[in-house]
């Protein structure tokens, strides 16, 4: 099996890498700078020869100002902004970066201004962030990536973003964990304070195996209960009761409901297909579902 994943798997990657180039290459044509994030760059700092560790697209980090000459960049090579999905407030500070995706190869390069979790101005992240990178040779050429406490971070807040049902995000913070010296970790948690994200670094790591006693260690204030939430991979109805319990009156936990159900239609598809008594059934699963996750996490 997994010498069936790495040949089917290399070619694609190969191509994510001849078109992060190609992007790369354009963007320094006209002096736009953009730092690599994850992709190669975690393969090539965690991973050894022949462990298979795939990416779908390619993300870049860049300052806020440059979103817009890099999107003509990116449209001069045939890639087209793709539609924001719908706000949902129980994703709160997900504005974070725009996705540009090419029909004719399916390859797709999302450009960030900022990193779920942190609540620090843009500039301020771009510029502490690009402040201390490290050099990553990707097809010959050779790009900027985060130094290793922006990566080291940057792992603890990918988990806290996407919970622990992306194995791939806990598997590359465990690795971390086990690899990365209590340096590299102490620097970490030095840019989480300076640019506000200690409480999604923090519930990143403790959601992770050996999390827990490194986030000690590093001091770490506890997690916020929607963070925790999150990085535990809560169902999105249980951040949905946690914005309720935290509501400032009747009026707005009734706007907070009414959104919900909103999304509740737009976001699962699965449910529109059912009818009568069987979406109630998975109604109250998805609800008992949330209120669990939420008592566990208390």
């Amino acid at each position: 099996m997994q010498f069936l994943r790495l040949t089917a798997g290399a070619p694609r990657q190969r191509a994510i890498d001849a078109a992060t180039v190609e992007a790369a290459v354009k963007f320094a044509s006209t002096s736009i700078t953009a730092v690599l994030l994850k992709g190669p760059v975690t393969v090539q700092w965690l991973y050894g020869d022949g462990e298979p560790r795939w990416y779908a697209d390619c993300d870049l980090l860049l300052s806020e100002a440059e979103l817009d000459p890099a999107g003509a960049v990116l449209t001069s090579l045939d890639y087209s902004r793709r539609p924001r999905a719908p706000e949902d407030p129980a994703l709160l500070a997900d504005e974070h970066s725009v996705v540009w995706f090419r029909e004719r190869d399916e390859m797709e390069i999302e450009l960030h201004w900022t990193l779920v979790g942190l609540e620090a101005s843009h500039q301020s992240t771009w510029e502490t962030l690009s402040r201390e990178t490290l050099p990553i040779t990707v097809n010959d050429l050779q790009m900027q990536s985060l130094g290793e406490p922006g990566r080291a971070l940057h792992l603890a807040l990918h988990l806290a973003q996407h919970g622990t049902t992306m194995h791939q995000a806990v598997e590359d913070l465990r690795r971390g964990i086990a690899l990365l010296s209590f340096d590299v970790w102490t620097a970490a948690r030095e840019l989480s304070a300076r640019l506000g994200g200690d409480a999604a670094f923090a519930a990143g790591l403790r959601a992770c195996p050996g999390g827990d006693e490194l986030a000690g260690r590093l001091q770490l204030p506890p997690a916020t209960l929607y963070w925790t939430l999150r990085a535990q991979g809560a169902p999105r109805g249980a951040l949905r009761l946690h914005m309720l319990t935290d509501a400032a009156g009747w009026r707005e936990r009734w706007e907070i409901l009414g959104n919900g159900l909103s999304r509740y239609r737009e976001f699962s598809e699965e449910r529109r297909q059912l009818s009568g008594l069987s979406r109630i059934r998975a109604s109250v699963t998805d609800l008992v579902a949330a209120l669990r996750a939420v008592a566990r996490s208390r």
